[in-house]
């Protein structure tokens, strides 16, 4: 006769084993997805076991809630098997019950996206430090509306760039996967793979599934549609964002929505209007501010706030002279002014739209940078 603690044990083990077995499953399952997303099946084999679970959330398109008790389940009858009949039926029921609860979660997930679900906002402004900012404890009041938002809202002190490259950092905002997963702008077996796999499924599908129209506004560049950016959004704009962003959202304030707003604006070259260029150092008169006043006069035949050429680029660095530390304090000046232009004139006027229509209420904005 087994005795209560016995069997009680017995149970517990039989738990156990279950556990493993299932979370055995799940990486296992991973390490074939990822390995076939990737064309690197001995990447996958050495350490890199966190990455083959976000493989698998990503291929199961969010739906771990759902694959992690199928593999429990698969694990509990696998040792109830291997037990016999005269095993605790303690096993299966618990396979059963986590089947059941996993596919009620997935299914409540859904429901919720497509009938309360809020509108999402992300405002990625390209190469900002969050040093540079008044909510990370700045001395320059480079960012007043942003700071407003950081004390209303959630601040996040900790967070980490995959990667110091806008193209595969921003494609991991959209995916929730690691540049070596999405394999955006990286090389497998000397093969260039700079374009999004159409398996892969970003945010925008996702919420595009649930009933959302899904909208880009970005400065193109590094984040154009070649790269796979636009996979899922139903309209996927570059240029001038601004403008077309409050205009998009006065034609769309009723029906769920996802907006995806990016901007150069703060990216160097540091061209600004001469009201930005002045603003925290109205002393400097050396070559640095010559030429970009010159540049501000010229048409590099593209114009408006995303302006950018080679050019133009090479020519204001050309004129930093790296050892002068005057130079070097205009120059991060002219960054910091950057960051007050973008605070002013994108995202007060955006904000300012979302409140002025009634949707910032049931809407969450998410204000990030790539590197």
């Amino acid at each position: 006769m087994q005795t209560g603690e016995a069997h009680g044990r017995a149970a517990w083990r039989h738990v156990a084993q279950a556990l493993a077995l299932g979370l055995a499953g799940v990486l296992l399952g991973s390490a074939v997805i990822a390995s076939r997303q990737s064309a690197a099946e001995g990447y996958w084999a050495v350490g890199y076991y966190r990455l083959l679970a976000d493989a698998l959330w990503q291929r199961f398109d969010g739906a771990l809630p759902v694959a992690i008790p199928v593999a429990l389940a698969a694990g509990a009858l696998v040792a109830v098997l291997r037990r016999g009949r005269k095993g605790p039926r303690l096993g299966p029921a618990l396979a059963l019950l986590a089947l059941v609860g996993g596919l009620r979660g997935a299914s409540a997930l859904d429901a919720w996206l497509a009938s309360r679900g809020p509108n999402l906002v992300i405002i990625s402004i390209d190469t900002l430090r969050a040093d540079r900012l008044g909510a990370y404890g700045y001395a320059l009041p480079t960012s007043p509306t942003l700071d407003r938002l950081a004390a209303e809202g959630v601040l996040v002190e900790d967070v980490y760039s995959q990667s110091p490259k806008t193209t595969p950092s921003h494609m991991t905002l959209l995916t929730s996967l690691y540049p070596c997963v999405h394999g955006v702008e990286l090389w497998w077996h000397d093969e260039p793979a700079h374009v999004l796999s159409p398996a892969v499924h970003t945010l925008a599908e996702v919420l595009k599934n649930a009933g959302y129209a899904t909208v880009a506004f970005t400065g193109g560049g590094q984040v154009d549609r070649s790269r796979g950016f636009d996979q899922g959004f139903d309209r996927y704009s570059h240029g001038q964002e601004l403008e077309k962003t409050l205009r998009w959202l006065d034609a769309h304030r009723r029906g769920k929505f996802f907006l995806f707003f990016h901007t150069y604006l703060v990216h160097d070259p540091y061209v600004h209007p001469l009201r930005w260029v002045h603003l925290f150092d109205a002393h400097y008169r050396g070559a640095v501010l010559d030429t970009v006043e010159r540049l501000l006069t010229e048409e590099d035949g593209r114009g408006g706030p995303e302006a950018y050429s080679q050019d133009r680029h090479r020519r204001f660095w050309a004129s930093v002279q790296q050892d002068d530390p005057a130079d070097i304090e205009f120059v991060a000046r002219l960054y910091d002014a950057g960051i007050r232009r973008m605070d002013e004139t994108v995202l007060a006027p955006l904000l300012g739209r979302l409140d002025a229509l009634g949707l910032a209420r049931d809407t969450l904005v998410v204000f990030t940078s790539d590197h």
